[in-house]
């Protein structure tokens, strides 16, 4: 065995290892859920949120949960099973290839999916495989579950959520500075989106609106460069970032006024998302100007608690007044911080999750 072959090796029975100390570190005398993330929470995503963060707060709503580290391989995830007997599994999106519930015969499953990678020829096969073969299916949007609807009659939308700062940051959003923000990682990566954004920019700018841009997940200024050209033309300031560990991120947004969440909803992919950047807009107290499009109205009113656009006249002009007039702003966030805990919290998602849970043992 070679030394990479040996490291290899060590590296998934010591995850195994940690898994099982997991499962043994509680109550025995609870309900059990074994989840498989598609991937590290280091590496962001949805896995950090719908599999490691629920997993974890369900424990506090008297479940017992695991959560198996996606390196392990299928010999070690049977027998993590074998040994943990659990109520039910939970497969966190079709995108790892041992997600699928075929492999786990006896373990009713809950199929967890928050994209819409059924539209990509290539992954419809294996969602539709998940679909069926499960017990329920929790799905990000009402876009995502109308799909996945057709292949299994137990769907429920559970929005992806956050975890709530146990404080409201500092600076108060009355007292930041005039920053805007679209705080998508990679920008260069969503051409319609990022042609709106600009156009917002020039039209700040040519109403004497005065602002600084800020902008994340930057690595080749070349991707983006009619934004920074009309920031220029408009002596916009602009701060570039580079792509930062969640805590960092947010530390950063709380410096933010206000963040642009715009969607290409003439996009089917884009159709499928929901929240996204909103979640961490929301944890970091920062006014949020998205579409009234998807699942935003049913989180999202008016002047409420957020700003809807249907126009590129809404955009501009709902930005405007969170950048010019702090009192608004302030108003606005305190309404939608009540919002965030109450509705897009881990801990809502972790007692929805819990009531599809129970549904599944009811079945059984």
């Amino acid at each position: 065995m070679s030394d990479v072959s040996l490291l290899r090796f060590a590296g998934h029975r010591y995850r195994e290892v940690l898994a099982h100390f997991q499962r043994l570190s509680q109550p025995a005398a609870r309900p059990r859920a074994v989840f498989f993330p598609s991937q590290m929470p280091a590496e962001g995503g949805s896995a950090l949120l719908r599999a490691f963060n629920v997993a974890s707060t369900l424990r506090t709503l008297g479940w017992r949960t695991t959560v198996v580290p996606p390196q392990c391989e299928l010999v070690q995830r049977r027998r993590i099973l074998r040994l943990e007997k659990p109520d039910l599994i939970v497969l966190q999106m079709q995108r790892h290839p041992l997600n699928r519930p075929n492999l786990y015969d006896g373990y009713p499953a809950v199929f967890d999916i928050d994209d819409a990678d059924f539209l990509d020829p290539r992954c419809v096969q294996a969602v539709r495989e998940c679909c069926q073969g499960s017990r329920a299916v929790t799905a990000g949007s009402r876009f995502v579950a109308d799909w996945c609807s057709q292949f299994n009659p137990n769907v429920t939308v559970l929005w992806t959520a956050a975890p709530v700062p146990k404080a409201r940051p500092i600076p108060r959003p009355q007292d930041r500075a005039p920053v805007l923000t679209w705080a998508q990682s990679v920008p260069d990566r969503y051409p319609a989106e990022r042609e709106l954004v600009r156009q917002i920019i020039c039209g700040l700018a040519s109403r004497g609106v005065k602002f600084e841009f800020w902008l994340y997940g930057v690595t080749d200024p070349t991707g983006i460069a009619e934004l920074l050209s009309a920031a220029e033309q408009f002596a916009v300031p602009v701060k570039t970032n580079p792509f930062l560990p969640y805590r960092q991120f947010i530390d950063s947004l709380c410096q933010v006024a206000v963040g642009l969440q715009p969607i290409a909803v003439e996009s089917p992919f884009s159709r499928g998302k929901s929240f996204g950047k909103v979640l961490a807009y929301l944890a970091a107290d920062v006014a949020v100007v998205a579409p009234d499009a998807l699942d935003h109205p049913l989180f999202f009113r008016q002047s409420e608690n957020g700003m809807l656009a249907q126009s590129l006249e809404d955009w501009i002009t709902h930005t405007a007044r969170l950048l010019q007039e702090p009192e608004f702003r302030q108003t606005l966030t305190d309404r939608a911080w009540q919002d965030f805990t109450r509705n897009l919290s881990i801990e809502s998602a972790a007692q929805k999750m819990k009531t599809v849970f129970e549904t599944v043992l009811r079945q059984r």
